[in-house]
């Protein structure tokens, strides 16, 4: 009985593996399938024998035998066959075909949008034509699904290269929009003066550089696309109107008129001088006063907003 029991279980193990050895044969099935096929394969045997270990006669051992050894037949399921119309290769060199289409699609849409130069357009399209054909002569060249997956992975990584290069000059163009469009709302802002303009241009510079130097760390479009949404929302908060013309008017005619008072006062109070004295420098004060009171009166009638703001 043992040795019947035994014969059952080298039969079942050399079945096993005539079918493991097919599978390791079969180019149309890549690596990880041939490993999990063979691997339950192995669960099966195991189990079979165990079975088989403790089957209560010959007829038993012999019945679970040969189900074991007909299920673990049935495992092995060959994969689609690489060649032919319909096989792995030209399904793979279909995928290249449309994946490549909706990479080039992107590529002309933003130039369309004028988010790339024709340059940047033409060398765009240089490159992806370089990976469709790489990758098309490998699909030309596979015998086996490994072959083909490798291809394949080659396939992503380059088409993501492309994608890459297009989101950075895509980046750059609406870098240079957000600086140049903040630049000019700063300019043309009549209420800022020359110094906070100067102010606020040197911050949009500052975080347009930070945004450059950002895009050469970048290294996923998934981070270009942040880092370009990060600086283009820093950039468009540098600018605020400053304080309007009329209420600088204000500040200013006070200011000239509390300067005049503590001069005069600081006139009166000094005892060094004759009451003569304190009245001529007393006057030549208030006619100062008065001289630039007019100014500013003058400048606000005759100045257009955008001069005046320069001026003060």
């Amino acid at each position: 009985m043992a040795d019947q029991k035994q014969a059952l279980i080298t039969n079942l193990q050399k079945a096993d593996q005539a079918v493991k050895s097919q599978i390791d044969a079969d180019p149309t099935l890549p690596q990880t399938e041939k490993d999990r096929q063979k691997a339950a394969i192995d669960r099966g045997e195991a189990q079979t024998m165990g079975q088989i270990s403790v089957a209560a006669d010959a007829t038993a051992a012999k019945q679970v035998a040969n189900t074991g050894t007909t299920t673990n037949q049935k495992i092995y399921v060959p994969g689609q066959t690489i060649t032919g119309d319909s096989g792995q290769a030209a399904q793979f060199k279909v995928q290249v075909t449309d994946q490549s289409a909706i990479v080039q699609q992107a590529i002309d849409a933003a130039a369309t949008k004028g988010q790339i130069t024709a340059n940047q357009q033409i060398n765009l399209t240089q490159q992806l034509q370089r990976v469709v054909s790489a990758a098309q002569a490998a699909g030309t060249a596979a015998t086996t699904a490994d072959q083909l997956l490798t291809a394949n992975q080659k396939l992503t990584n380059d088409l993501t290269s492309v994608q890459y290069n297009l989101a950075i000059n895509i980046a750059s163009y609406q870098l240079l929009v957000a600086y140049n469009g903040a630049d000019q709302a700063i300019n043309d802002d009549p209420t800022l003066s020359n110094q906070e303009k100067a102010e606020q241009a040197e911050i949009v510079n500052v975080r347009w550089n930070t945004g450059q130097q950002s895009l050469v760390a970048a290294k996923t479009v998934d981070e270009v696309d942040q880092f370009t949404s990060d600086t283009v929302a820093a950039i468009n908060q540098v600018h605020h109107g400053g304080q309007p013309v009329d209420e600088r008017m204000q500040s200013y005619t006070a200011k000239i008129q509390a300067s005049a008072a503590q001069a005069v006062a600081q006139i009166n109070q000094d005892k060094s001088l004759s009451p003569t004295g304190q009245a001529v420098i007393v006057e030549a004060v208030q006619n100062n006063r008065d001289w630039y009171l007019h100014e500013l009166q003058g400048l606000k009638a005759s100045l257009r907003p955008k001069q005046w703001s320069k001026t003060i």
